[in-house]
């Protein structure tokens, strides 16, 4: 089980990416969350394999085309199991 922890900026809070992402997420089969920060920007975690991981981003950024400017993520190997997709408030 592999994580991918990222950060989005870019126009990414009041467009829908929360939910946009819970919807590929449960797509994909994949594990996390994904929260609204108070700077504007959106933080996610997901949870999977590398290519299930790597599908859900190539869909994710896809659909957020022209919304998301910047990305700053990386992998991270030793993780506590998710179950869901979450949205967090």
């Amino acid at each position: 089980m592999t994580q991918y922890h990222c950060f989005f900026g870019g126009r990414v809070q009041g467009v829908g990416f929360r939910f946009v992402a819970r919807g590929v997420a449960l797509r994909h089969r994949v594990s996390g969350w994904v929260r609204n920060l108070p700077d504007g920007r959106v933080e996610l975690c997901v949870q999977g394999t590398e290519p299930m991981i790597a599908a859900f981003l190539h869909d994710l950024r896809g659909q957020m085309v022209g919304h998301i400017q910047r990305e700053d993520g990386n992998y991270e190997s030793e993780t506590p199991s998710l179950s869901d997709f979450e949205i967090r408030y």
